[in-house]
């Protein structure tokens, strides 16, 4: 649980473009117990759920659901531009669709 656990903070704190420096800082524990929790090596997670889920705008369930994954949103042209964990910051996964759809036609505009 603690490697899927780590792979998920992982994916959240490359999605917010964000170094582990800054999300250590923000959770205020050192850099190497924040990447030891992100290789799965640590459950101090757990003491610091709430803190991540609320830095990650996250619910905490998301973060622990074993089937849940946070699968990556891309575009037409293959760029990462979040992450899908049923909904994004909350945006329901309609309008999720429309807003691709608006930006897979402004790609095709460049």
């Amino acid at each position: 649980m603690n490697k899927q656990i780590g792979t998920k903070i992982h994916d959240l704190h490359k999605q917010k473009g964000w170094s582990q420096e800054h999300v250590a800082e923000s959770l205020q524990i050192s850099q190497s117990a924040y990447a030891r929790m992100e290789r799965g090596e640590s459950n101090s997670w757990a003491t610091h759920l709430e803190s991540i889920s609320n830095l990650f705008e996250i619910a905490p369930e998301e973060l622990v659901k074993q089937n849940s994954q946070i699968n990556k949103v891309k575009t037409n042209k293959g760029n990462v531009i979040g992450y899908n964990h049923g909904t994004i910051n909350n945006v329901p996964e309609g309008i999720l669709e429309n807003m691709l759809k608006r930006i897979a036609a402004l790609e095709k505009k460049l």
